[in-house]
């Protein structure tokens, strides 16, 4: 996986912002462009190619995306850095990421986490959780970027706010000295073996990912899985079981904060777009239909399918707390029945 861009295009708007100096002092040796209207930029029409092709701007509307409230914590989902160096077949490109395929570092945020800081600080009883890793890794360029310095410690120090990270990075030496008082969970993406080796070029191995995320534990940090996403293809319930059984015996289990499980689902449009990328991909040929703009399996598939993998989850990690996300049309409290409760989050 590649941690460092062949070039690195610079929006002349955030030249001198403090992120954008921090980035370019950590990256001396690599091309530098500056750009005084990002419309021009000449778009790469490989898209693996334009994922070496890093941009530094900034957000064009609010700085974060998506708000929920669950009685207590409101949740925010940010993405400071948009799209991700490895290559997956499944993942839908957003409208942002389409337009502009490169890899984007959004560097106002420090501006985000002082308007931030006044929201935790107006509501001084109502936590605040910021989830980042939902359209792109930060974690996977850490190395470079050190965005994770800017962020942790802003959460370790403030009282009703904490941050998570959902990633698929191999990360324990660049977080090993960053201050996070338990404050910042991090969200391992896994997967079975054989959708890592199809589905997922250039991203870190399943044992890689849960002895990193074992080292991360070690560290204090609050860990969990998400398993995402669940294919149904020939001999998948057997696969999955071996994925669960791994986790099982690579984590420290009983530090585990959940489990987050998402079925298999993409936008119209999107088999055409990978084809050529991925031709002996043969993970949308499953019976899928369309429900609420995405293709899904149908809901009793879906429903079967979680079934397994929670009576899965069950016998080898009883007191692991299971969340269903990204679903729509199923009854998740009845699947989860007998299961600790945590925070359902749909999308």
């Amino acid at each position: 996986m590649q941690t460092k861009p062949e070039i690195l295009y610079i929006d002349a708007q955030v030249r001198g912002l403090p992120t954008t100096q921090r980035i370019l002092a950590a990256l001396p040796d690599v091309h530098t462009e500056l750009i005084t209207d990002l419309d021009s930029m000449q778009l790469p029409e490989d898209f693996l190619r334009a994922k070496q092709q890093w941009l530094m701007t900034q957000s064009t509307k609010r700085w974060y995306h998506t708000m929920q409230h669950d009685g207590g914590t409101t949740t925010i989902e940010a993405d400071f850095v948009m799209n991700a160096p490895y290559d997956c077949s499944y993942s839908p490109l957003p409208v942002i990421i389409a337009r502009r395929p490169f890899l984007t570092i959004h560097v106002n945020i420090e501006e985000a986490l002082a308007d931030l800081g006044r929201r935790c600080a107006a509501q001084p009883g109502q936590q605040f959780r910021l989830r980042c890793g939902c359209l792109g890794d930060p974690l996977a360029m850490e190395p470079s970027l050190h965005l994770a310095e800017l962020l942790i410690p802003f959460f370790a120090w403030t009282p009703n706010a904490s941050l998570e990270f959902k990633t698929r990075a191999v990360t324990p030496t660049e977080l090993k000295k960053i201050p996070h008082h338990g404050r910042t969970t991090i969200l391992m993406t896994v997967t079975t073996e054989r959708i890592i080796a199809d589905e997922e070029r250039g991203s870190p191995s399943l044992a890689d990912r849960c002895t990193a995320l074992t080292q991360l534990a070690e560290l204090g940090y609050p860990i969990g899985i998400v398993i995402d996403p669940i294919v149904q293809y020939p001999d998948w319930a057997a696969d999955y079981r071996c994925l669960l059984e791994t986790v099982a015996q690579s984590l420290p289990v009983k530090l585990l904060s959940r489990i987050e499980l998402s079925c298999f689902h993409y936008p119209r449009g999107l088999p055409v777009k990978v084809a050529s990328r991925f031709p002996a991909s043969r993970i949308f040929f499953g019976e899928l239909v369309p429900v609420n703009g995405c293709f899904r399996y149908l809901r009793q598939v879906r429903t079967q399918i979680y079934q397994q993998l929670v009576g899965e989850i069950r016998r080898c990690m009883p007191q692991v707390p299971i969340t269903i996300v990204d679903e729509h049309g199923i009854d998740t409290a009845d699947l989860l029945q007998g299961v600790p409760p945590v925070t359902r989050t749909y999308c």
